[in-house]
């Protein structure tokens, strides 16, 4: 299974419990942002894509827009595991970092 589009992930974790909503988790508002989490991570895989495929680099990927990425991809992955523990009921474990 591939893990890089939210789309791909969604619909992975459905295979396994149809009833699990991680999509809703990273559709939810952030930051008070016009574009959610799950479209934005679909977008920076767009990205990674167009440089993988055909060279193509995003200039204006640096500094800010960088470390908006990172923390988006931060904040959408703990929102899939909290999806998973409140779905599942066990207390999600963020001592990871």
């Amino acid at each position: 299974f591939s893990f890089q589009r939210p789309s791909a992930i969604t619909e992975a974790f459905k295979l396994v419990d149809p009833k699990l909503d991680i999509a809703g988790a990273l559709r939810k508002p952030y930051r008070g942002r016009k574009v959610n989490l799950y479209e934005s991570i679909e977008e920076l895989v767009e990205g990674r894509n167009n440089l993988v495929h055909t060279g193509e680099l995003d200039l204006k990927l640096f500094d800010k827009k960088l470390n908006t990425a990172m923390n988006d991809l931060t904040e959408a992955a703990n929102r899939a595991y909290n999806c998973i523990a409140k779905h599942y009921g066990f207390i999600p474990n963020h001592t990871y970092k």
